[in-house]
């Protein structure tokens, strides 16, 4: 038995919602933009900071503008062949092909293999619709943001890695403005990734900083990072990035006097 074709109707109320929604988002990413702004004149101190918040949510702008253009054209041929249903005149013989949307995965092309889950948290957000990306994870920000910042050590970026440079802006400044706290994790991937924070703000609380690993380090550098820029932090994130600092400063003495043990070394042959 065929698939009965979808209602004419129920399509075009579902695009008018999500052309609602976008023109939504693209407002809040504004409102988020005057924000940053004006912080940055409050702080002069902290300009060169600010001005990176700007330009990466400059970025998450232009694909929501992008996005919600596409959405407004899919709605208008819809409304096309809607009318030409309703007024009983010849429509074309298939209805509108889906709009086109930008390859989600462009970015992530090459894997870090010394820390393959932070390219996994990068294909993730790159994946997730634009307006949920304030839901994401303290945690997937940060290996997101670790794997941006892997890519241009490596001579690796290129203009796409401005979109995913938008998506973690926005992961960073919005949550707080408009859809609250984070989901819970749906997913093993992102159960793994809230223990490994969970993990290492333990070994701080605790004390127990030689077990701290490098990688570790890294979480704690990026998601104290992430918090560092954010507009608005509640009590908890503020408790959190205090943790963090103590990490990352009780750290810093050893892996100077690794650094320093090793520039003494001998050259082996």
């Amino acid at each position: 038995m065929a698939t009965p074709p979808p209602d004419p109707t129920v399509v075009l109320g579902n695009l008018e919602d999500r052309c609602r929604q976008k023109e939504q988002l693209v407002e809040h990413i504004r409102s988020l933009l005057e924000r940053a702004d004006a912080r940055r004149d409050a702080e002069p101190e902290n300009r060169r900071k600010w001005n990176r918040v700007l330009d990466n949510l400059e970025a998450a702008l232009d694909e929501a503008k992008l996005r919600l253009q596409l959405c407004r054209q899919c709605l208008e041929q819809e409304r096309g062949w809607h009318a030409a249903v309703e007024n009983a005149q010849p429509p074309p013989e298939d209805p509108p092909a889906p709009c086109a949307a930008p390859d989600e995965n462009e970015v992530v092309a090459a894997e870090n293999p010394g820390n393959p889950e932070a390219a996994d948290a990068a294909r993730s957000l790159l994946e997730t619709p634009l307006e949920s990306v304030e839901q994401a994870s303290l945690e997937q920000v940060a290996l997101a943001q670790s794997y941006l910042s892997w890519r241009q050590e490596k001579g690796l970026a290129n203009g796409a890695d401005r979109r995913l440079a938008g998506r973690i802006e926005l992961a960073i400044q919005g949550r707080n403005g408009r859809n609250g706290k984070a989901l819970v994790a749906r997913t093993a991937q992102e159960r793994r990734r809230q223990r490994a924070l969970r993990d290492l703000v333990a070994k701080i609380q605790w004390n127990r900083f030689e077990s701290l690993t490098l990688r570790d380090l890294g979480l704690a550098l990026e998601c104290y990072t992430a918090l560092a820029r954010r507009l608005d932090l509640d009590e908890s994130e503020r408790r959190l990035k205090a943790i963090l600092d103590r990490g990352l400063r009780e750290a810093r003495p050893c892996l100077t006097q690794l650094a320093e043990r090793f520039d003494r070394l001998e050259p082996i042959s």
